[in-house]
């Protein structure tokens, strides 16, 4: 044997270690984003309990939490009604034009949230009149919290 084909052999099997090696690194990788995103679904199932406990609580003078949701996967769910108001009363307005660079500040900014984010976490908005007609839904995610 020549000391290219006994070299051969030895390139084979480095190779094959290699690609074991990096599909371990892959399963290890795919066991830590599971890990984090239990971890996410259990502090939000933590904070659902917790609003859904209290029952619908008026934010402000217009705004009207009722419940709150965990699910696919990390994400939490906020619904919200407007109980002044029918669905109908937003027709000639774009309600979410309106709410959504307020909401993003306030989520996109906080500390807490941002480390969700970062994690994989989304944060959904979901906005119903007081006839239940949703009115308008924002989604919260690292990708859109990035964008100006």
């Amino acid at each position: 044997m020549t000391s290219n084909q006994s070299a051969r052999p030895l390139a084979l099997l480095a190779a094959i270690l290699a690609a074991l090696s990096l599909s371990g690194c892959g399963d290890r990788e795919a066991e830590e984003a599971k890990r984090t995103e239990e971890a996410l679904i259990k502090g939000f199932t933590q904070v659902a309990d917790e609003f859904n406990a209290k029952g619908p609580t008026m934010m402000d003078e217009h705004t009207r939490l009722d419940s709150t949701k965990v699910g696919p996967g990390a994400r939490i769910s906020y619904f919200y009604s407007l109980p002044k108001y029918a669905s109908a009363d937003f027709a000639d307005m774009d309600f979410l034009a309106e709410v959504s660079p307020e909401i993003k500040k306030g989520t996109c900014n906080d500390a807490d949230i941002k480390k969700t984010l970062e994690q994989g976490a989304t944060y959904s908005f979901i906005y119903s009149g007081n006839d239940g007609v949703e009115i308008a839904r924002l989604d919260l995610t690292q990708d859109v919290c990035a964008q100006p």
